[in-house]
Formats: C-alpha cells, structure tokens, sequence
C-alpha cells in the first residue's frame, strides 16, 4: 500500500502543471465511469427470516455470499463558471448507480426444505444540485442538494419438497420483491489539492427529508405450482401470494477518495463509500390463495389466509431493516470544456 501512494505521489509531483487537480477555471461538463465492489447486504433478509418464522412456522438460514456485491456508477456533471473568486461555480450533476448480489438460503422445519438463491440489484438515481466555495487556494467545498430514488428488486427461484409418514410433494416457485422510494437529501463534499495533480476529496448525504419528503412503495409477489401424494392419492397445488404497502427511507452516505490528474482532461480516482439506507414499512396487506385439485376424482379445492398473513406482516414489516453497502470504486472521469 506504502509502495502504491509512494507511485501516485510521484507522478503527480512530476507531471506539468496544468491546473489545480480539482480546481476548475471555467465551464466543465464531466463525464464519470466508475466499477464498484465490496460488501452489500439486503433489508429483506431479516424481514424474510421473521415472517418465515412467526407465520410460515419455518426456519430460514442466514443468506449466504451475502458480503459480495459487484456493480458500476456512471455520471455527468456540468460545472457552470460564475466567475467569482469565492462561489466559484455552480454544480448540476446526473448520476446512476448499480449494485447486484447474490443470497442463496434454505427454509425448513421437521416436514419441509424450500431451497431459494435470490438475485438481488439496488439501483440508484441522484439529482445534485450544489456549489463550490474557494475557501482558499488549495481547498474547496461543496454544499449540494440531492434528489435520491432508490430501486431494489430481489427475484428467486425456488424448490419445495415436503415429506412426512404419509406425505410427500414436489413443488416449484418464483418469489420477486420490489421496494421503491425516493426522497431530497443535503450533501456535503470537500476537496483538497496535496499536489497540482494529486487531489483528495470527501462526499456525504447527511440529511433527508429536505424539500421532499420519503415517499414509496413495495410489493412481494410468490407462485408455486406441484404435486402432492397423501395416501395414494395424486393432486397438484397451486398457491399464489402476495404483499404490498408504503416504503419509507433514511439514512446518510460517507465516500473518501483521491484523484490523479493524467492529462489535461483526464482524471483516474479511488474510493471507499459506506451508504447506510434504513427502510420502514407500512400498513403491509398480504394475500393468498391455494388451489387444489385431486387428478382421482377430478375434484378442485381453494382455501385463504389473508387475514392471518396480513396480521402477521403487520407484526413483522414495520420493524426497522436496513440496507448496508461498503464498497470500493475505481474509475476514470473525463473533462469537456465548454
């Protein structure tokens, strides 16, 4: 690591000097590509585990690979020049962001194992809207405001088997949950010149709520179809849930960085990012429907449960989850003048 500053420094100290490596004279559209990985775990896994357990009456391991998240940020900022040696610019900025994984679990108890591996993707869009302050020469800061929306979609396939003395079924399904929420932030960044090409820089959200308020939505929607064999006697099964109700976030965002300067447009960077996003769910409604049909005697059943799974997501859901991410990027920027 010594070794690998030890470099950076160097060919920052004896490259030219064109500018400030992140001083901007004039106006500036930059464009930004960055891969992201490291740790990202999901709000659902201890919301999965609750349920399974309170209504499902079924054990559910903690997910697995669930410290491997992998993704890319892209961006675009425009740096408008206002020609003023201390409110130097104004900063509009556009970005996306997205972030996958991976969560292999099991369900159980004495008479069943469900097998699922959920694929997860959290993506996010951020508005910016800020300034840059010349407090001095080498230093900068950047109060922003930002509009965040967040999208996290979590699909899985799933593998039923059921045995006991009697019984025995074969039942396969798809589970997919979708959580939305956008919601203002206030932002803080700084950044300061150790070299003319060399720059470190830190960036925040801090505060949410501010001008719009946390607004969104989440549904849970599972299928499953199969066979089942009680005495000698063959049926197929059908169950159909569902679930859905209000999606609410906060939460605050830490990133550290350095940048090098490596041609009068061109910048690579590095940096360590920590997003902590707490979620909270409301007034949960849960659904569900079993079909039955015995092939002997060609006979069709349907049962329901809504009342009790609704009362069960309404002891459940509400609790407080969060979603935690730390993450590495590596990228390279690239500077219009305008």
């Amino acid at each position: 690591m010594k070794s690998i500053l030890l470099f950076f420094l160097s060919i920052g100290l004896s490259m030219p000097v064109f500018a400030q490596a992140g001083k901007l004279d004039k106006s500036v559209f930059r464009l930004k590509l960055a891969g992201v990985s490291g740790i990202y775990n999901s709000d659902w896994e201890k919301r999965n585990q609750d349920l399974s357990f309170v209504y499902w009456k079924l054990l559910e391991e903690n997910w697995k690979d669930q410290n491997r998240g992998t993704g890319y940020r892209l961006g675009a900022d425009y740096y408008a020049s206002l020609k003023d040696p201390l409110f130097t610019h104004l900063l509009f900025g556009l970005s996306l962001s997205n972030l996958k994984g991976s969560f292999p679990t099991n369900r159980y108890n004495d008479t069943q194992i469900e097998n699922l591996n959920y694929k997860s993707n959290l993506q996010q869009i951020e508005l910016t809207f800020g300034t840059v302050i010349s407090v001095f020469e080498p230093f900068r800061v950047i109060p922003k405001f930002v509009h965040r929306s967040i999208n996290q979609t979590l699909t899985a396939n799933k593998t039923i088997i059921i045995s006991d003395t009697v019984d025995f079924g074969l039942i396969q399904g798809k589970e997919s949950v979708q959580g939305r929420e956008s919601s203002g932030y206030l932002g803080f960044g700084m950044e300061y010149d150790l070299t003319p090409n060399l720059t470190i820089y830190f960036d925040s959200l801090l505060f949410n709520n501010v001008l719009f308020q946390s607004s969104g939505k989440y549904s849970l929607a599972s299928s499953s179809e199969g066979y089942l064999v009680s005495n000698g006697t063959v049926g197929v099964s059908n169950r159909v849930d569902g679930s859905s109700g209000s999606y609410k976030t906060h939460g605050n965002r830490f990133l550290l960085g350095t940048s090098l300067r490596v041609s009068d447009s061109t910048r690579i960077f590095v940096s360590a990012e920590r997003d902590t996003i707490f979620t909270q769910i409301g007034t949960p409604f849960g659904t569900n429907l079993v079909v039955t049909s015995i092939l002997s005697s060609r006979t069709v059943s349907a049962t329901t449960d809504t009342i009790n799974k609704t009362l069960a997501e309404n002891l459940i859901y509400p609790i407080r989850q969060k979603i935690e991410n730390t993450t590495i990027q590596i990228g390279i920027s690239k500077d219009i003048d305008l």
